[in-house]
This record gives C-alpha cells, sequence and structure tokens, in this order.
C-alpha cells in the first residue's frame, strides 16, 4: 500500500508477516517465478526482496518517478515496469537493464506479460500497446476509453483483456503473424484461418479452423497448428488432410524435429507424438514445471532432449524422447540460461552447448565423458544448423559460425582456423538468431528487424564427402578453394575418420609441420593398436589410448606412453599389474630425477 508496508497473509484472510518497509509507496506487487522471491516497487525504486530469512533484497532505482506497474515472467525470467516517468523498461532477474523505452504521452498505468514470455502488454491512457521481449513494439492501438489500469492474458497467450478508467473491459486477440522455413510462409490474418504460400511458384492454400488459431510451427516436411481444442498435423506435399489430435489443455510450446515433434500443455505436460498425431511418449523428471519450458531451456533432437532444471538451473537433464526415461545429466557451475542440441548424427556424435549466466558459451558431448569446453564469451544467442555441424552465435555485434565444432575434441589449436566471423554492424545487445538453414543465417536485430546474412556453402559440402568418406573428392575441393578455414576443417575431419594421409595434405597446406611431422610418424608404426593409441592421445584422450594399448596386448608400449607423459605412477601401477618391466619405470625415472 501507500504506508510503504507489505505484508503477507493466508487464504482465508489471516495475517502472516510482515515482510517488507519501503521508503516510498508500494504500486505493485509480484512473485518470482519459483515463488521464493518477491517484486515489489518502492517509490521510483525496484525491490527483489528472498522470502529466506537472512538473505539480501536487491533494490534499484528503476525509474525517474514512482513506479506504477511490474509483473515478472516466468518462462524468460525477465521483469518489465512501467512508472509516471512515462517509459516502460526490461530487467534482468538480477536488476540490469536490458531495454527502456522513449518517454510516451501519458504515465504507463500497467504492464503485462503474456505467459509464454515472448511478448508483453503495455497500458497508458488510450494507448494499447503490444511488445516484443526485448522491448521493440510490435503494433500500438488508441482505443477512446481512458487509462488502461490493468492488463490480463488468457492461458494460451493470444487474447488480451485490459481494465480501462472509464469503466469499459477492452478485448484484443493477436492476428497478423507469420512463420516461414525455406520456399514456404505461413501467415495468420484471422483467428480462425491461416494462408500458406509457397515463393518459389506462387501458389496458395487456405486453411481454416472450426477454433481460433493459438500456436502453430512449421519444418521442411509439417506444419503443426494448435487451435483452442485440436492440434492439426499437415504433411507440407498434401494440405488437404492433416491428422487431428483432440486437446484438453493450452498448448504453450512446439518444437520439430525430422521423425517426431514435441509440445507442452497445460494437462498432459511434456509430451513426444509422432507426426500421425499418436503419443510416443510423456517424458518427466523431478520438480518439472511444464508452464516454464520454452525454446531457451528445452534442446531437442531426434534421440535426445535436453532441458535445464528447474529445481536446480546449474544442471542439465538429458531424456530419451521415445521411452520418456531419463539418461543422465550434464553438470555446470553456474546457472544454465539457455541449451542447443545438434541435429546431425546418432547420439554418439550428438552435441550440447549452453549459455550461462555469465553468457559464456560451452560446448559438450552428451555421451561419455562430458566435457565442457568454453567456445566464446559475451553470447547473445545461439543455433545449431539444420543439416550439418556447424553452429553459428551472435557475440559482441559479430556473427561467429563454427564450421566443424567437434574440432575442439581433434585438434583444439584448429579451433580459431574453423571459425567465420561475420560484422553484424548495428544489430543492437539483444540480436537473436531466428534459424540457421543451409547457408542462410536469419538474425533478428534489437529494433526487431529480420536481416539474413550468409556463410560458405562449401564446409558443408566438405562434411559431406566425409561423412561418406570420400577423401579424393574432399581434397579436390579443397584444392579448388584454397582457403585455410576448409584445409583446416579437413584436418579435423580426416582425424576423426582416422584418415592419417587426408590428414597429413591438410596439414602440409596449413603449414602445420609439427602435426605433419606427427602424422608421418603414426602412419609408420607397424600395429593397428599403436596408430589407434597415438592418434587418441593426439585428441588429449591419454586414458582411452593407454586402454587400447593395454586390451591389445601392448604392455610395454602403454607403459612407455605413460613414461613419454611424466606420468611415473601410471606406468609403475601398469608395471605392477601386469606384473612386467617395473625395472624399466624405475630406470626411466631414476634417469629422470638425475
Amino acid at each position: 500500500g501507500e504506508d510503504g508496508q507489505v505484508k503477507s497473509w493466508s487464504r482465508n484472510g489471516m495475517f502472516r508477516a510482515h515482510l517488507a518497509q519501503a521508503e516510498g509507496a508500494v504500486y505493485t506487487l509480484c512473485w518470482s517465478a519459483e515463488s521464493e522471491q518477491i517484486l515489489f516497487s518502492s517509490g521510483k525504486h525496484l525491490v527483489i526482496r528472498p522470502l529466506t530469512p537472512s538473505s539480501k533484497q536487491t533494490m534499484w532505482k528503476a525509474h525517474d518517478a514512482p513506479v506504477l506497474s511490474a509483473e515478472w515472467n516466468a518462462v524468460n525470467n525477465l521483469i518489465v515496469s512501467g512508472g509516471e516517468d512515462c517509459k516502460y523498461r526490461v530487467w534482468d532477474c538480477y536488476g540490469r537493464q536490458l531495454y527502456s523505452s522513449i518517454a510516451n504521452e501519458y504515465s504507463i498505468c500497467s504492464v503485462a506479460w503474456a505467459p509464454n514470455g515472448r511478448y508483453f502488454a503495455v497500458g497508458s491512457f488510450n494507448m494499447l500497446r503490444l511488445c516484443d521481449k526485448t522491448g521493440w513494439s510490435h503494433s500500438r492501438d488508441a482505443p477512446e476509453v481512458g487509462s488502461l489500469m490493468t492488463l490480463a492474458w488468457t492461458a494460451d497467450s493470444t487474447q488480451l483483456a485490459a481494465g480501462t478508467g472509464s469503466g469499459a473491459v477492452l478485448f484484443g486477440q493477436l492476428v497478423h503473424r507469420e512463420i516461414s522455413c525455406g520456399h514456404l510462409e505461413v501467415r495468420q490474418e484471422e483467428p480462425h484461418s491461416l494462408t500458406v504460400l509457397n515463393v518459389t511458384d506462387d501458389s496458395r492454400e487456405d486453411l481454416q479452423f472450426k477454433d481460433r488459431v493459438t500456436e502453430m510451427s512449421l519444418s521442411s516436411d509439417h506444419l503443426v497448428v494448435i487451435t483452442a481444442t485440436q492440434a492439426c498435423i499437415y504433411s507440407t506435399t498434401n494440405w488437404n488432410t492433416p491428422h487431428i489430435v483432440e486437446l484438453r489443455g493450452t498448448a504453450s510450446l512446439i518444437l520439430q524435429c525430422s521423425r517426431h515433434f514435441l509440445m507442452v500443455d497445460t494437462i498432459n505436460g511434456l509430451q513426444v507424438l509422432n507426426y500421425d498425431g499418436r503419443v510416443v511418449s510423456q517424458p518427466k523428471f523431478q520438480a518439472m514445471r511444464p508452464d516454464a519450458l520454452s525454446t531457451l531451456n528445452v534442446g531437442y533432437a531426434p534421440d535426445l532432449i535436453a532441458v535445464i532444471g528447474h529445481a536446480d538451473p546449474k544442471v542439465v537433464i538429458l531424456l530419451d524422447p521415445l521411452t520418456g526415461r531419463q539418461l543422465g545429466t550434464v553438470q555446470h557451475t553456474i546457472d544454465i540460461e539457455q541449451v542447443a542440441l545438434s541435429q546431425r548424427g546418432d547420439l554418439s556424435k550428438r552435441r550440447l552447448v549452453i549459455i550461462d549466466k555469465n553468457r559464456d558459451l560451452y560446448l559438450t558431448p552428451v555421451q561419455g565423458a562430458q566435457e565442457l569446453y568454453k567456445l566464446h564469451i559475451m553470447v547473445d544467442s545461439v543455433a545449431w544448423n539444420d543439416e550439418t555441424d556447424a553452429l553459428a552465435a551472435v557475440a559482441d555485434g559479430l556473427l561467429l559460425v563454427w564450421f566443424y565444432p567437434e574440432v575442439v575434441y581433434m585438434d583444439r589449436e584448429l579451433l580459431s582456423s574453423t571459425l567465420s566471423r561475420q560484422s553484424g554492424g548495428d544489430w543492437g545487445k539483444t540480436a537473436e538468431i531466428v534459424d540457421f538453414r543451409n547457408t542462410r543465417v536469419q538474425v533478428r536485430r534489437s529494433d526487431g528487424a529480420i536481416v539474413c546474412a550468409w556463410v560458405s556453402p562449401y564446409p558443408s559440402i566438405l562434411e559431406r564427402f566425409c561423412a561418406n568418406s570420400e577423401w579424393e573428392p574432399a581434397l579436390r575441393l579443397c584444392r579448388y578453394v584454397k582457403s585455410n578455414e576448409l584445409w583446416a576443417c579437413l584436418a579435423a575431419m580426416a582425424i576423426s575418420g582416422k584418415e592419417l594421409h587426408t590428414a597429413e595434405v591438410a596439414y602440409a597446406a596449413i603449414e602445420q609441420v609439427d602435426k605433419l611431422l606427427y602424422m608421418c610418424h603414426i602412419k609408420e608404426l607397424p600395429t593397428i593398436e599403436a596408430r589407434e593409441s597415438e592418434l587418441l592421445l593426439f585428441r588429449r584422450r591419454m586414458p582411452e589410448a593407454i586402454q587400447v594399448l593395454v586390451q591389445g596386448g601392448w604392455i610395454y608400449r602403454a607403459i612407455k606412453m605413460c613414461i613419454r607423459l611424466y606420468q611415473w605412477e601410471k606406468a609403475f601401477d601398469l608395471a605392477r599389474q601386469h606384473q612386467q618391466h617395473v625395472d624399466t619405470v624405475l630406470l626411466y625415472r631414476h634417469k629422470y630425477l638425475v
């Protein structure tokens, strides 16, 4: 209230606790996503107060005049506020400003996040504005109803109600939405219909629905449309006979891959369906909150689902989409804010990238020994290519494309050589990658405009050759293009494919003489196990290299490898375990000490 006090009450009206005494009037208050903190205004300031005892509160000056309205979204964990200074602003959960609007004509009376976290509404005197989560405006309306005092969204984030100072209740509905994929564009201009345009031949399909459309997702093969009561699954080659699934809850998220798609609704939670409409599985994990799932905290691939843990944001939970079972976890040291899964290959080749709250980008395999490798810092957005292993990111106004991120597990010194940098100009701090398909990267700038950037087609062609073990065409391509980036990619791909001759040629082309000589040394080794172990050692996988030699019966070579690497304890343990060459280890150790 205006007395500056914040109090809590039970549902039956019993007084519970006096939570805070603010310096100014408290005009707005809301809960955090986990209901463990409260956000309230104190005059010109916003305050985040944890409910746990002896925890410090966060307080910052949010506006130049009293704050009138604020809301905290559970999906994107962002805060939007409006004040008497006629501005609305977007903050992160630490009080850092992400966006500030220009001054409007009148005070901002109300703000409200859509439940899906993609946009928010702003109300003022005779003004209703729809804004993207990054702050730029989708649309502005001027109803003659006085001040919009309060705003409320429906659960499907498509309809809005506003209580006004004139006593009228205002209703609004989202229309004019567009999604595109390849040569197809889907537009919603009416609540109950969609228009599909094929830009290659200018053909047009009009799709009619008995209920209003609330959500849609388009891939190269399928269009999934969610209405108030149904899910309609179309093949892009047949718009006449969709598969229809009856829905009980409100769907909030759709993610597609080649074999099936993921859907989140308010009744069933997280579920995986095939394109015939049959439910494949309903994955669950401890403390799962389906209403908080979004494209940022869910990664989806044909054989894996990665979800940031709701109970512990430092953990990524890995789930099998076919059975719903938990396959494992990926542990990080600080909170994770975004995840993405590569789309190509099987589970053994699947790679996960994460962005933590420091905006550092890490890469890790999802199977075996999970080793987080830092790729870059201050990353705003990241996306995998839909057909290749290329990874794109926006960082510091640059578009970065790693043509073969797997190089960090083959020869990480080549990482910078396989990286393409393009200047983004004035993209802004909140630029976001919309799509990375073939050689085109679509980026939404901080002002909402979508711009396209192009990357070289040659790395994807090279990757296809190497995946099929067509090493001669790969060499001819590199000789034709004469690019150091391409030669570096080929060197790493040849190491991955154990093709020593091609690796030798590639290292020679980029003048890596030491590695060239090492490839020649490996080629001259007499046994398969010796070559395999030296190649693993080159990839910095020493335990596996020693294991290959031991399993092949080459105990002396394994001991000698440990000695070469000055792993004296490991060498001594091997010698004692197999009861041979103990004196050799002691001799080399004595020579080393002397």
